[in-house]
């Protein structure tokens, strides 16, 4: 796929009961860092049959559930949520379940995976793939947040069905693959998807270029016919327009089935009628992050770092698992003499990794580096993170709406507090008069003059460029 269609991936994942079927390839993936593309999991979580339905007829691998399956699920998603790459929403590892029904106590899974001893108090942002009648009650089937469905929104009447077309058929007039299967207009598809309203819950869109199941099944496959890119682009546009949801949020999936060795047309939601092609062995999917009207990020994260390959890790996480992810990060190195830099190279290819900058020489200043920051920051505001501190998920999520509210404002900052080397608290910043705004000569009269309310970059997100 073509970099800017900011692509994503998801990846099949199968587990029956601590068995793993065609692991191979996604373990090569988080073995290997290649592709470097963001990722998620889908846990594929119906049975295996020879009809390849997921029913109870012909089981080839069944699916046992039960509270020590799940433990032991959770452990092994650990370590595919701990790589960089992985696809959070609101700082939480993003995993699908592609048919919650069929989970005996969905709640009591998703409160092992969410709130057990395994994430180590990570939470766990849980959507469901496969649609069914009881998708508008999520709170009942143990599936708070919903949300991908790959239900296509099927036209009221198939191609070639009815009494008629029975009679010719029987005459010898009409194929029986189109009395045996359901054929359907891809432009009649788009149209109905199209004038779809958006469900009261969140629902990340799902999109098609075609769908073609008949190798899978000798009766009941889908097939759409005359499919464009033409028609496809509009599709695409269309779903992206609706999602009026945060960026954190914005996803689009593109999903293909069709007969091995086919190709699957992806194009930029940006660009109608742009479009690239990839070789697709059967089923293909793929997740697009919409950019909503500008491309350009919200907030630009200045690390400058000069020998704090201790706090590095922590300190990039933090930033990684904000709740509020419209952010490119700009990480830089003052010639530290620690493993700085080999830390540093590990999030070279972070899809927020916006600049990786090595000075050759120390600048003597990080006052220069603040300044080079800004000159390669792209955000509308700046963050400068300073690379021995951390900071709660919510960071951003908390100031950035103060900036966003008022364009007169030009700064929001917080408290802020200093632990010692073992992480407790040795003092906590005491200004009076939080969660409110001060112009700018009353802020430099109280708090300023006598002191500095503003005492550490890291606690402050400013204005950079215009709006």
């Amino acid at each position: 796929m073509a970099r800017h269609t900011h692509p994503r991936l998801c990846y099949y994942h199968y587990w029956f009961n601590g068995k793993r079927l065609l692991e191979r390839p996604f373990e090569e993936v988080l073995a290997s860092g290649q592709p470097d593309f963001p990722f998620c999991l889908c846990w594929a979580n119906e049975n295996w049959t020879r009809r390849w339905d997921g029913l109870h007829s012909e089981i080839l691998m069944e699916q046992v559930y039960g509270p020590e399956n799940d433990l032991e699920h959770i452990r092994h998603l650990l370590k595919a949520f701990a790589d960089t790459r992985y696809i959070r929403v609101e700082g939480k590892p993003l995993f699908l379940v592609y048919a919650p029904p069929a989970l005996p106590d969905p709640k009591r899974t998703t409160d092992i995976w969410k709130r057990g001893p395994a994430l180590r108090h990570q939470e766990l942002f849980c959507a469901r793939w496969k649609a069914s009648p009881m998708i508008l009650r999520p709170q009942e089937r143990g599936i708070r947040r919903l949300g991908v469905s790959t239900r296509l929104g099927q036209p009221a009447l198939p191609l070639k069905r009815g009494r008629r077309w029975d009679y010719l058929r029987k005459a010898g007039l009409s194929r029986k693959l189109f009395g045996q299967n359901h054929f359907y207009a891809y432009e009649a598809l788009v149209d109905r998807m199209s004038k779809k309203s958006e469900p009261p819950y969140l629902r990340f869109p799902c999109v098609t270029p075609s769908w073609d199941n008949t190798a899978r099944r000798k009766e009941g496959a889908t097939v759409f016919l005359d499919s464009s890119p033409e028609l496809y682009g509009r599709w695409l546009l269309s779903a992206g327009q609706k999602l009026k949801i945060p960026a954190s949020r914005r996803f689009l999936f593109l999903e293909r089935l069709e007969r091995m060795g086919g190709k699957a047309i992806t194009s930029n939601p940006a660009k109608n009628g742009a479009t690239d092609t990839w070789k697709s062995p059967g089923r293909c999917l793929a997740l697009l992050n919409m950019p909503g009207k500008s491309s350009l990020p919200t907030i630009s994260v200045i690390v400058p770092n000069f020998n704090h390959g201790s706090f590095l890790h922590q300190r990039i996480q933090g930033i990684l698992n904000q709740t509020y992810q419209d952010f490119e990060l700009i990480l830089m190195d003052d010639r530290s003499t620690d493993e700085s830099r080999e830390i540093l190279e590990t999030y070279r290819n972070h899809p927020k990794t916006a600049h990786l900058v090595f000075n050759e020489t120390n600048s003597g200043s990080p006052f220069l580096q603040w300044e080079k920051g800004m000159q390669l920051a792209k955000g509308r505001y700046i963050w400068i993170a300073e690379s021995d501190d951390w900071c709660e998920p919510s960071f951003l999520e908390t100031l950035v709406p103060w900036l966003e509210a008022d364009p007169e404002v030009r700064i929001a900052y917080c408290q802020s507090l200093c632990l010692d080397e073992q992480g407790k608290i040795k003092w906590v910043s005491s200004i009076p008069g939080w969660s409110r705004y001060s112009k700018g000569r009353s802020l430099l009269r109280r708090f300023m003059l006598k002191g500095n309310s503003i005492f550490n970059a890291s606690m402050a997100v400013f204005q950079g460029r215009p709006a």
